[in-house]
Order: C-alpha cells, then structure tokens, then sequence
C-alpha cells in the first residue's frame, strides 16, 4: 500500500511539473516592444527604406529600418508621419542590395559604412512623429550596441540590445513583416521618405 502512496505522489508531482513547465513555456513569448528605464513601449509595424550602394570593394548597401507603435501612421505617398507613439529608428548597412542580411549588426562609431554595421539609431518615446521639434517628446540617439536580424519566410526577427546618451540600456524586440520602400533610384525632389526632410 505505501508503494502504491509513493507512486501515486510521483504521478501527481510529475503531472504537475508539466503543466507549470508549459505554463512556463507560454509566458515566455516574446512581446513586440521596447524595454527602457523599467517601462515597455509597444511596437506593432515596421518599415524598410533602401538607398543603395554605399560602399564599394567589399559593396555594402544602405537601409533605414524604422519600428512603430500602433497610433503611428506612415504616409509614404505624402512622406508624412503622424500620431504619438513610440518607435526605433535605425540606419545599416548589408551586404545584399536585395534584402536586409540575416546576422548581427554592430554599432559603428568610426562610420565605415561596412556591412553588418549600423552608425545611426535611436528610440522615440511618446513621440510626436507629425512635429519632431517638439520638445516635449522624448529621442534617445543610439550609442552603442548590436541588433541581430534573423528571417522565416516574409518575416522578420529583430532583436536590439543597446545604449543611448547618457549610458542608459535598452532592449527591443520585434516580430513580423516590414514594408519595403526603394529610394535607390528616386531624385531628392521625388524623395518620400519620412526621414530625410
């Protein structure tokens, strides 16, 4: 009878253990966020502008990637931006002027433009993406750090692991499909982009 006790203990604890392990397991899904001073901004969207070749002999080519909260709206027909939100935006370089290469990119004080570097970054906070001068929003510049990139299919993974002025860390992570602009062979006049103003 006490075998039977220990064994039937056994079957209870091991039953258990599973059900918390994939509880565990659940929980630990990755939100689409940035995680800065103790706070999560929610990201929902993101976009890809290509520029082109930007180095030659090993050729590097140019992105800008930009992720967004859902109360942001992009207009790439206006090249406009509005809502306040929270988003990232990071300049790179890949070695494929097809695609945004899977690796990790690395922060690129010295601005050699080469491959799986990134030189220019950085997060906006409650940010009035319709009138960037407003003081009252908040834009952390990048200062350090890597942002690894992997890809299934249309969509991406992008992981960022870095600090902004003043030596603060943050962390984003983003999963899902981007919207691809190609700015490579527009004029300046024909130019959507929301970045270059």
């Amino acid at each position: 009878m006490m075998m039977k006790n220990q064994g039937f203990k056994i079957a209870v604890l091991l039953l258990m253990f599973s059900i918390v392990f994939v509880a565990c397991k659940k929980d630990t899904v990755k939100k689409s966020q940035i995680v800065y001073d103790g706070s999560e901004y929610e990201l929902s969207k993101g976009y890809i502008e290509y520029y082109g070749l930007e180095n030659v002999s090993p050729n590097s080519y140019y992105y800008d990637l930009l992720l967004v909260s859902p109360e942001v709206t992009i207009d790439y027909t206006q090249g406009l931006a509005s809502g306040v939100g929270h988003g990232i935006v990071i300049e790179l370089y890949s070695s494929s002027q097809n695609d945004i290469v899977p690796g990790t990119y690395t922060f690129d004080a010295l601005d050699t433009y080469n491959a799986n570097t990134f030189n220019y970054g950085g997060i906006l906070l409650d940010f009035d993406f319709a009138n960037i001068y407003n003081k009252a929003t908040t834009a952390l510049e990048i200062t350090g750090g890597t942002i690894d990139v992997t890809k299934s299919g249309s969509e991406y993974e992008i992981t960022c692991n870095c600090t902004v002025t003043g030596g603060k860390a943050f962390s984003a992570y983003f999963k899902g499909s981007l919207d691809y602009h190609d700015f490579s062979k527009k004029k300046a006049k024909d130019n959507k982009s929301i970045f270059l103003k």
